[in-house]
């Protein structure tokens, strides 16, 4: 009995190390040498330019799911805890395919709202069928697992062209649709970095960032490590975008749980139009405490009370989520505490 106990524990152990992402491994070897100061510089200075909203218009026609999609599979390294693969069209676009978790749903329903409503997202979509020539059955696990042990190299130069796995019902994100500004091995952006947004220097107004900043709390966007943002090139470099890279931890605060989700109070503090996400995960990341502003309370209360029933019941069912009508009256619910409240006092 103690031998099998024994052999149970030693078998958890190692499955648990092998499938654990490498990034998440708290012994796991690190580069601790300082940021380049230029390429700091030269960030911070791309993000004082910075714009949050691409444009005021009316939200985009009801989204689609794609039918079908063939593609051959990309031995690339992905990070992250999320299971997902790379893969190639005929055409040599590259894709990024997410299978077998919340995140799939709540990642198509937020970029898809996130771009309804003006603000820079990642072209993502559900597809019904995804036909990878070359995948293995779990090509997240594989990939981790052959990392781990040391034989990536030699799978990767064995990748079976002639067969193909078929994944249902998967998140397609689009690779190769927008430039991402990158400043040496500094990812993204930080959300308390969002006061060096500079109207002066052609960023954007307070306002409009202070609308940023609610969407986030609208959606609970508690991942937020800076690698879950980026700067992408709008209509200049110039003047990039801020944008939500990853936007799959939302609707929750884990990912998907309606009842947590219309819960989850939207005010720290009503009076003075203070948000906080201390109360998510990680005690909210990277998201500061803010006392945000009439003018953008107003922003993204004008956008969100657009959106009518039927866009609403068309954004959660596209992305498939269980008890749409549920979604739909909380939704409505986390609109009005925007929308529908005494104004915010001036933050000047």
């Amino acid at each position: 009995m103690k031998r099998a106990i024994l052999l149970i524990l030693v078998t958890l152990v190692i499955g648990a190390w092998l499938t654990t992402p490498p990034d998440m491994l708290p012994f796991r070897a690190r580069d601790e040498r300082p940021a380049d100061p230029e390429l700091t510089r030269a960030r911070l200075a791309a993000l004082a330019r910075a714009q949050v909203l691409i444009d005021a218009k009316t939200p985009r026609k009801d989204p689609e799911n794609i039918d079908d999609i063939q593609c051959r599979y990309l031995y690339t390294r992905i990070s992250g805890t999320t299971p997902k693969f790379d893969c190639a069209l005929d055409d040599g676009e590259r894709i990024r395919v997410k299978y077998g978790s919340p995140e799939v749903h709540a990642q198509v329903a937020a970029t898809e709202l996130l771009a309804a409503l003006g603000f820079g997202a990642d072209d993502v979509s559900m597809a019904r069928r995804v036909r990878c020539y070359g995948c293995p059955h779990w090509p997240f696990l594989s990939r981790l697992i052959a990392e781990r042990l040391h034989v990536d190299h030699f799978l990767e130069k064995h990748v079976d062209y002639d067969r193909y796995s078929d994944f249902e019902w998967v998140a397609v994100e689009r690779r190769d649709q927008q430039k991402e500004l990158k400043f040496g091995k500094q990812e993204g952006w930080s959300w308390y970095e969002l006061s060096s947004i500079n109207a002066a220097a052609g960023g954007a107004a307070h306002a409009e960032v202070d609308a940023f900043r609610l969407m986030a709390m609208f959606l609970n966007h508690w991942d937020n490590k800076p690698s879950n943002q980026q700067l992408i090139c709008g209509r200049s470099c110039d003047h990039p975008i801020t944008q939500i890279k990853d936007a799959g931890s939302t609707f929750g605060p884990r990912k998907v749980d309606l009842h947590a989700w219309s819960d989850s109070p939207f005010w720290a503090d009503a009076a003075s139009c203070t948000i906080s996400m201390k109360h998510l995960p990680y005690g909210g990341g990277t998201f500061p405490n803010v006392s945000v502003s009439e003018e953008g309370r107003r922003i993204l209360a004008d956008r969100l009370i657009k959106l009518t029933a039927s866009q609403l019941t068309a954004l959660f069912t596209n992305a498939r989520f269980d008890d749409v009508d549920g979604w739909v009256a909380a939704f409505e619910r986390r609109v009005d505490a925007i929308a529908h409240r005494p104004p915010c006092p001036s933050t000047t």
